[in-house]
C-alpha cells in the first residue's frame, strides 16, 4: 500500500504530461485554440489559418435555390454550387442572386475555389487614359497649377480590395507646390463636361463623375485649403495603416473582395469599415487565410464582438466622431446581421 501511495503522485504527472503532449500535438496540427472570450468568437473553437471556422453553417442541410434573385429557402434538398469560371457569366449570374443565396452559394466553396473567385473578382489598379488625359490638361493647361499635378490612385484600388463589380475608381490629385482653393474647384468641374465626363456629386474635395462606360470616377484633391471635413477622415491615419496592411497580404485581400461580393448590391458597411475589421482580426491572430479572415469576419458582425465593435469605434473617430455617422454604421450593421443570420445560422 505504502508503494501504492508513493507511485500515486508519479502516475498522476505522467498522465499529465501525457495529456499535455497530446495537447500540443493536436494544436500543432489541427491549430485549434479556446476562444479568447466569450464575447470574441460565434463558434466553439477558433480555427486559426486552417481547417475553417465552423460558422454553424450546415452545408448538407442549405436547401436548393428556388430562383435566381429568389428569397425562399426550401426544405430538405441542397443548393448545387455554380460552376467556378473566370468569365464574366459566372460573376454575373452570382452577383444577381439575393444576398442570402449568395452567402450560402459562398459558404460552399472549398479553400481552393474560395481563392479562385477571389482572384478573380480583383482588378488591377490603374488609372483609365481618358481620365489621366482630362485632369492633367485641366490642372496644367487651364487652371495652370504652380508644379503641376501628379495622379495617385487613392482608396480600394490602392489597397487591392476593389471587385470589378462595384467598385469605383478613386483618383487623388497631388499638387506638391500649390494648396486648390474653392473657386478652383468649382472651375476645374466646370471644364470636366469638355471630356464627356457628366459630373454626379460633389462633396467637399471629392468630385464624383461618371463617364461614357458609366464608370463613376472620385476624383479627390489630395491638397486644398477648403475642406477641413477630409482631413479628418481615414485618409490621414486610418487610410495609412490600411494601405500598408494591405499591399503586401494577399489574403486580407481577397477576404474583403470576397465580403463586398458576398453583400454586392446590400446595404453594408463602408468598404473601409470592413478592411479595418480584417486588419484587427489578422492582427489578432483570428484568421490566416482568405477563407478563415472571410469566416471570423461574418462570425464578428454576427455576434457584434469587441473586435467588431472596435472597427467601427474606429471608423466613427475617424470621420469626426459625429453621431450621425456612428448612427449610420449602426443601421447599416443591423442590416447585415439581420441578413447573415438568415442565410446562415
Amino acid at each position: 500500500n505504502g508503494r501504492s501511495a508513493q507511485k500515486e503522485p508519479l502516475r498522476n504527472a505522467f498522465v499529465r504530461l501525457l495529456l499535455l503532449i497530446g495537447t500540443f500535438w493536436a494544436c500543432l496540427h489541427c491549430q485549434i485554440h479556446p476562444p479568447i472570450d466569450r464575447d470574441s468568437v460565434a463558434t466553439t473553437f477558433v480555427w486559426r489559418c486552417s481547417p475553417p471556422l465552423d460558422l454553424r453553417v450546415m452545408h448538407n442541410s442549405l436547401p436548393k435555390a428556388a430562383a435566381v434573385g429568389s428569397t425562399s429557402r426550401p426544405k430538405g434538398r441542397r443548393p448545387v454550387a455554380l460552376p467556378l469560371s473566370a468569365s464574366s457569366e459566372y460573376f454575373e449570374s452570382t452577383a444577381s442572386l439575393s444576398t442570402e443565396l449568395r452567402l450560402q452559394h459562398i459558404a460552399l466553396l472549398n479553400d481552393s475555389d474560395f481563392e479562385d473567385v477571389a482572384d478573380n473578382l480583383g482588378t488591377m489598379p490603374t488609372i483609365d487614359g481618358r481620365s489621366k488625359e482630362a485632369i492633367e490638361h485641366i490642372c496644367n493647361e487651364e487652371l495652370k497649377f504652380p508644379g503641376g499635378c501628379e495622379l495617385r490612385i487613392v482608396g480600394l484600388q490602392s489597397n487591392f480590395t476593389a471587385v470589378h463589380l462595384s467598385s469605383d475608381v478613386d483618383i487623388g490629385v497631388h499638387t506638391p507646390d500649390h494648396l486648390v482653393t474653392l473657386d478652383e474647384r468649382d472651375n476645374f468641374q466646370k471644364h470636366l463636361a469638355r471630356f464627356d465626363f457628366k459630373v454626379v456629386k460633389v462633396v467637399g474635395a471629392t468630385i464624383t463623375v461618371a463617364s461614357l462606360d458609366n464608370i463613376e470616377r472620385d476624383i479627390v484633391f489630395l491638397n486644398q485649403d477648403f475642406d477641413a471635413s477630409s482631413k479628418n477622415d481615414y485618409y490621414p491615419l486610418l487610410g495609412r495603416q490600411l494601405n500598408a496592411f494591405f499591399e503586401s497580404n494577399e489574403p486580407a485581400q481577397k477576404a474583403v473582395r470576397m465580403l463586398k461580393f458576398a453583400f454586392h448590391k446590400s446595404q453594408r458597411l463602408p468598404a473601409y469599415v470592413l478592411e479595418y475589421l480584417v486588419l484587427i482580426l489578422r492582427n489578432a491572430r483570428l484568421g490566416c487565410s482568405e477563407r478563415t479572415l472571410y469566416q471570423a469576419s461574418i462570425a464578428q458582425i454576427v455576434v457584434n464582438s469587441k473586435f467588431f465593435k472596435q472597427a467601427l469605434k474606429d471608423a466613427t473617430l475617424a470621420n469626426g466622431g459625429e453621431a450621425s455617422y456612428e448612427d449610420y454604421l449602426i443601421k447599416r450593421v443591423a442590416d447585415m446581421q439581420d441578413v447573415l443570420r438568415r442565410a446562415l445560422y
